[in-house]
């Protein structure tokens, strides 16, 4: 998927569930907890973060990396053991 597609699909979800633009950004592609963007309001701003990120990772725009796979219950069962 190509990051402008990916930010037109962002675009068509935004008015449904709500999602920042750098929200959806960490909950697809980042493994770790990135709250710069993940809380970030300004949309150029996150715009720019996502691309130096894509940079510093030697992704192109035409092709992101693959989503992360989140289960939530995983994380919830691994807090219950504890």
């Amino acid at each position: 998927m190509s990051f402008r597609c990916w930010l037109k699909n962002h675009y068509e979800q935004a008015p449904i569930d709500n999602l920042r633009l750098g929200q959806r950004f960490v909950n697809d592609f980042i493994k770790e907890s990135w709250p710069e963007l993940f809380y970030e309001t300004n949309e150029y701003e996150a715009i720019h973060m996502i691309v130096m990120w894509l940079q510093h990772y030697h992704y192109h725009y035409d092709s992101l990396p693959q989503k992360v796979s989140r289960n939530i219950t995983d994380d919830y069962n691994k807090e219950a053991m504890k």
